[in-house]
């Protein structure tokens, strides 16, 4: 019985122990992740303006509902997504102590 050859994949030759399928992939996953790229950067360039608007104090939450008040449809978490990798933040309110910290009713 002969075993029939078969040429190497274009896409992998010469990678050992790699299923042809993976490398097929791989390849389409390359486009896949530049859309990717591409749609975030649009994300966050749209997330910006809000953000601007608000003297940077808009976090997620204000962001996101801008972003639906002016109809664009974004998903909560990819927002925070976005505005995590970007570094993107808003202003948090500070800490304030309880109302007898400042008299001593607190002190051990």
């Amino acid at each position: 019985m002969r075993r029939r050859r078969t040429a190497p994949s274009p896409c992998c030759a010469g990678v050992p122990h790699v299923a042809r399928s993976s490398c097929y992939a791989w390849r389409e996953g390359v486009a896949a992740r530049r859309r990717r790229q591409a749609a975030d950067d649009a994300l966050a360039h749209e997330i910006t303006v809000p953000h601007l608007a608000s003297h940077r104090t808009y976090g997620v939450p204000s962001v996101h509902a801008e972003l639906r008040r002016l109809g664009r449809r974004a998903n909560r978490k990819g927002v925070a997504r976005v505005v995590r990798e970007r570094d993107i933040r808003g202003v948090t309110r500070a800490e304030v102590p309880p109302a007898g910290w400042a008299a001593g009713v607190y002190a051990a």
